[in-house]
């Protein structure tokens, strides 16, 4: 249109052949347009346009096919992103966030442009005038945006995994300054090139067929620097730190998820944030330099404000035109596969398939395709399950002479099968039933409404396929002989291994049920049933001799050496074997064996130390001493509680680095904050000085631990030498603190008699982990020429007479626990371990004095199960779920 110029018009073929590169187009031209627009009068206000190419009309039918499909493609993918954008967002994700953004943007200006500028009809195109300013500066914001937001995602992936600058949570301060951080990065520095813009900018702007606005620019090196070159060192930047994440995705590979959970976020969620930043990098590098090599090599000039801006030589208030014969300038289809991928990447997780859903229903197809109605499918294929699985459940009970009617409560289907011969169809009589478990999801009536008569079932046929009211089902709360626990609790609590049995006024067969921590219960099941009649017959008095049954009951099946599975007796074998090889640490002294196992050259490896736990310190009672505590963090916050873990290596080994898969598994389990104490080892410090800076640490949490942690301390327990520490500093804090209120000790496998140890102990003769010797060389070493003096001469308890030993701050089995008021305790201990005896008489000893007191027994299990790595023995795994379960009971 060069009706804006006074002079004649130029010829129309102005330009060389057409080109998709907006870069090419604009810097090797600029000499051209510059002589059209020097033929004119002195410059006005008034806007101008010139044609650069005519358009070829044997491609017009192309361009308007091609601006159809491309618009309709971009739109499309600017909405199904949108779900991602909210997930960003309210996941406070900025780098994310803003980088989502962007492609929404970028892809409704690509279906914009591509409807204004549908066609190669030049003369009727809208000049662009305020619409292509305003675009042509977010364009060049973005091309460095882009890239500054990948680099946002990166850096919170690389500081999710900087285990040096772990924290324990966040201040807001902190928070304030990294949103801070990422504005700036993202959209700050971005956008100064659209101030920028304007230093190199020689003419108002291109407008080309279907990509519409694009970004002028001239030959000068400074267009180099500060158009080109960021988008450049922003991706530098990006690969730099992809390089930093891989490094330590490799270094803490065997960590991962744990790493992650301290960072609040998931492996999917980090993944999928991973490969959105590679697969944009792998595509921008290459991109990035080819551009720049292009520029580079169409010839570099030097800058001049005037040869740019001097308005006597051209009309700088100019849009040039180019038609688009059929073709899309490339970077538009990099904003498409962009929208493309983060949609493959984020755009089938749980919200964004609900804000699809949401959006069908909004527009009226909820109508044409009845599924999109959230359960609707689900509630019909409930339905029909319910009721084939009611007739199912009615009419095998016919089949089968010898089956009681089975029943539902809650969520479980327990089948009552006749242990004994067929009692008096009487209410006065009693059936002895054996219960067995399989999972169902059907609800019926309570087991005292079912009719035992199968003559009679038909009559209760409409009961099975009609859902009973809540006020219609009578309660079971008053009625004793009706049994919910065991057959209806799916959240079962954990049992111990000594039970105890209460009287019942009419006894039936031993039913023997198992809970979730495999611990094996005897149950008294009474079932009342109803008369043949509508009408209950009045109960009759049966007076029935109890027999002699004992206070305590253990299972003796949990030591029978012949039911110990096939995986723990290799295991144990294993563990045999190498403690054969290498050096034992009263060989070469403590302190160089403590040196060598935390370098893994020692039969046993090395700890597995996770990143995420923080090393600090707690007060002592010495004023120029402190504590080394380590530290993990609960998954969620606030946390459930404080765990205080004492750990173990018979007073003279290990550290509280020794137990990171363990107590990181306490910490998920329940939602605690766990406290790890690096109390005084012997033989360099030997009792009472680590039993006094567990003690310190203890009332340390007690007082401060609310303030420091956000919690109280709800439990403690700890590990062999742990145990047994944890239970003399729970009795010290009786006497300083008796109201400290824990919520529960676990105590696996201690050693609570140190004077000569109990039988089990001496009676054990198995190279297995640990054996008397050992123990006696924890507790007073022999004179070896090969051991430092101070070696030589003590361990935990130097020159120590039996008598000094049996004092209950050295050996807790012998205080006196009555009328104290103790805790709860979980006791664990495998059945080859020299010190079971200790585990089995001091819960006996904790349970008479009133406590609550849960002895758990795995069966060849060996000392110091409990922190092998899971998989070495199924024990290991079971342990670790029963204290789990202990702990969440008492929270």
């Amino acid at each position: 249109d060069y009706r804006g110029l006074d002079d004649d018009p130029p010829p129309v073929e102005l330009g060389s052949a057409t080109t998709n590169d907006d870069e090419q187009n604009e810097g090797t031209n600029i000499a051209d347009i510059a002589g059209i627009l020097a033929k004119k009068r002195p410059r006005t206000n008034k806007m101008k346009s010139i044609i650069w190419q005519t358009p070829d009309p044997s491609k017009s039918a192309d361009t308007e096919a091609t601006a159809i499909v491309f618009a309709t493609f971009s739109l499309l993918i600017a909405i199904i992103i949108c779900p991602s954008l909210s997930w960003h967002a309210s996941n406070r994700n900025i780098g994310a966030t803003v980088l989502v953004a962007a492609t929404i943007y970028a892809n409704f200006q690509n279906f914009l442009n591509a409807v204004i500028w549908s066609s190669d009809n030049l003369e009727s195109w809208y000049n662009g005038a305020g619409l292509c300013d305003i675009e042509i500066r977010i364009q060049i914001m973005l091309q460095s945006l882009y890239l500054a937001a990948i680099s946002c995602i990166l850096r919170a992936l690389a500081r999710a995994l900087d285990t040096d600058r772990a924290t324990w949570s966040q201040t807001k301060a902190q928070r304030r300054r990294s949103y801070a951080i990422d504005f700036v990065c993202c959209l700050g520095i971005p956008s100064i090139q659209m101030i920028t813009l304007y230093i190199v900018q020689p003419f108002r702007y291109w407008i080309y067929g279907i990509s519409g606005c694009v970004v002028p620019g001239d030959l000068s090196w400074l267009r180099i620097v500060l158009m080109l070159l960021p988008p450049l060192l922003w991706t530098l930047f990006c690969v730099y730190l992809s390089i930093l994440i891989l490094v330590r995705l490799v270094r803490y590979r065997m960590t991962f998820n744990s790493v992650l959970r301290n960072a609040q976020t998931t492996k999917s969620r980090f993944f999928r944030l991973y490969a959105l930043c590679i697969l944009s990098i792998l595509g921008n590098l290459p991109i990035q330099i080819w551009l720049l090599v292009l520029n580079i090599g169409a010839g570099v000039t030097s800058y001049s404000w005037d040869s740019v801006h001097n308005p006597s030589l051209w009309d700088w208030n100019t849009a040039v035109k180019m038609p688009a014969n059929g073709t899309i300038l490339f970077d538009r289809y990099i904003w498409m596969g962009g929208g493309i991928l983060i949609f493959i990447l984020f755009g089938f997780g749980r919200d964004a398939v609900k804000m699809y859903r949401d959006g069908l229903l909004a527009i009226g197809l909820g109508r044409v395709f009845p599924s999109l109605h959230p359960g609707r499918k689900s509630s019909i294929v409930a339905s029909v399950t319910s009721m084939g699985s009611k007739a199912k459940m009615l009419f095998s009970s016919r089949s089968n002479a010898s089956t009681s009617p089975t029943f539902h409560k809650g969520s479980v289907l327990s089948t009552s099968t006749m242990d004994s011969e067929y009692s008096p169809k009487k209410a006065t009589f009693l059936e002895t039933i054996r219960e067995g478990r399989r999972e169902s999801r059907q609800t019926t009536l309570p087991m005292h409404q079912q009719n035992v008569d199968d003559s009679k079932g038909w009559k209760y046929l409409p009961s099975y396929f009609r859902k009973a009211s809540p006020s219609q089902q009578p309660s079971t709360s008053e009625d004793h002989f009706v049994l919910t626990q065991v057959s209806a609790n799916r959240e079962a609590r954990i049992q111990s291994n000594v039970t105890a049995e209460p009287e019942s006024p009419t006894m039936t067969s031993h039913i023997r049920s198992f809970s979730r921590g495999d611990a094996d219960v005897l149950v008294r099941k009474e079932i009342r049933q109803a008369s043949e009649t509508e009408t209950t017959l009045p109960m009759k008095a049966y007076h029935a001799t109890m027999p002699l049954t004992s206070d305590l009951t253990l299972d003796h099946k949990k030591f029978d050496p012949s039911l110990i599975s096939e995986q723990t007796k290799n295991f144990n074998n294993q563990l045999i074997e190498i403690q054969k090889k290498g050096q034992r640490w009263y060989e070469v002294g403590a302190e160089t064996y403590r040196r060598m196992r935390w370098e893994g050259k020692t039969p046993f490896p090395a700890p597995t130390v996770l990143p995420e736990g923080i090393n600090t310190t707690a007060p002592s009672r010495d004023s120029n001493r402190r504590i080394p505590i380590r530290i993990f963090k609960a998954p969620k916050s606030p946390p459930s509680g404080v765990f205080y873990h004492i750990h173990g290596g018979g007073w003279v080994l290990q550290s509280e680095h020794y137990q990171d898969l363990m107590l990181k598994r306490y910490s998920e389990d329940a939602n605690l904050m766990i406290v790890s104490v690096g109390y005084r080892l012997a033989p360099e410090d030997p009792y009472p000085q680590g039993n006094e800076d567990c003690v310190d640490v203890a009332e340390w949490l007690i007082d401060e631990g609310e303030k420091e942690f956000g919690a109280k301390m709800k439990f403690m327990g700890g590990d062999s030498a742990g145990g047994h520490l944890s239970m003399v500093t729970c009795f010290s804090l009786l006497e300083t603190r008796p109201n400290f209120g824990f919520k529960g000790l676990v105590l696996n496998f201690g050693a609570y008699e140190l004077s000569t140890f109990l039988p089990v102990c001496h009676a054990f003769d198995m190279e297995l982990v640990l054996t008397k010797d050992i123990m006696d060389k924890f507790m007073s070493l022999p004179s070896v020429s090969v051991l430092t003096s101070c070696d030589a001469d003590c361990a935990y308890l130097p020159n120590t007479t039996e008598k000094d030993r049996r004092d209950p701050k050295i050996s807790p089995f012998w205080k006196d626990l009555m009328g104290l008021k103790l805790p709860p305790a979980l006791f664990t201990c495998g059945t080859l371990d020299p010190l079971l005896d200790d585990s089995l008489l001091m819960s006996a000893k904790w349970a008479a004095s009133g406590a609550d007191s849960i002895l758990k027994i795995y069966p060849g299990a060996p000392h110091g199960f409990s922190f092998f790595p899971v998989g070495g023995t199924e024990q290991t795994d079971i342990c670790l779920k029963d204290i789990g379960m202990f702990m969440n009971e008492r929270l």
